[in-house]
């Protein structure tokens, strides 16, 4: 299997288009669902995701359509794992959809997007893409982990670090004995302001995680919060987290982009 960017010449037998797209520095190849592929999606995420010898991304999303305003999207991590959910994945294909009509949805109206292991809605929001679905659920503390597991959409053992430390978050990972969960360290900035940065199953250390940004703003007591919280991940692009606690949702919004299109040749 090979690649090429659109408009470079050649030509093959079978050629699959994607986008490149960017949430907030979590970087995913994204496939049209209404293409016939052909290709097992486990496959095409190892091949595609591997960075410096190939498109590179933290994972791949396959986008179908259920009716006029409902998503299905199957998710891969870069190392072929599927995976539950992805918040920033989840933003981009918000975006993905709205810009291809995949979808007759309009600008702010918010629409269904149904992942392995979590269902959400998502609108656009002019520059912004947001999804809301349930807060996430804080687990009861267990006195072998060393921070508190979150449930958001997928699991997360949030860990706190203070001005100038840095947790070794693949030791803390290794101290588990293999249990399956995305480890996220948390600095508070100020009310309402964290910095973060997750070590994510199936992917490493990425630049930006939605589900963490959710994650730690969950782990806010209700004095430390904000009607907006905003999380800084190591991209610098800051991700807005958003409680409506009458309804028990979560909102999370922020940058998703294009970065570029291209063709998967097989």
């Amino acid at each position: 299997m090979g690649f090429a960017a659109s408009g470079i010449g050649g030509t093959a037998m079978s050629v699959i288009p994607f986008w490149k797209m960017c949430g907030a520095g979590n970087d995913f190849v994204v496939l049209d669902g209404r293409e016939d592929i052909g290709i097992a999606g486990a496959d095409i995420a190892r091949r595609l995701c591997a960075r410096r010898i190939s498109v590179g991304a933290d994972g791949l999303l396959i986008v179908h359509a259920e009716g006029d305003e409902r998503l299905r999207v199957e998710y891969y991590n870069a190392d072929g794992s599927r995976a539950a959910f992805c918040g920033n994945g989840a933003r981009c294909v918000v975006r993905f959809a709205f810009d291809r009509r995949i979808l007759a949805v309009s600008e702010q109206q918010w629409f269904g997007v149904r992942f392995p292991g979590a269902e959400c809605e998502g609108s656009v929001r002019g520059g912004e893409c947001a999804v809301r679905m349930e807060q996430p659920v804080i687990s009861s503390d267990r006195e072998d982990l060393p921070g508190r597991l979150v449930i958001a959409g997928v699991p997360h053992l949030v860990v706190q670090e203070d001005d100038g430390e840095r947790r070794d978050l693949q030791a803390i990972r290794d101290a588990l004995f293999g249990e399956e969960m995305n480890i996220t360290a948390m600095r508070k900035l100020g009310r309402g302001l964290l910095a973060v940065r997750t070590l994510e199953r199936g992917s490493g250390e990425t630049l930006a995680c939605g589900s963490a940004a959710l994650a730690a703003a969950a782990c806010l007591d209700s004095a430390e919060r904000t009607s907006r919280c905003e999380v800084h991940p190591p991209s610098g692009i800051p991700l807005f987290v958003e409680f409506d606690e009458s309804n028990h949702r979560a909102t999370l919004c922020g940058e998703a982009r294009l970065v570029y299109r291209g063709e998967v040749r097989s």
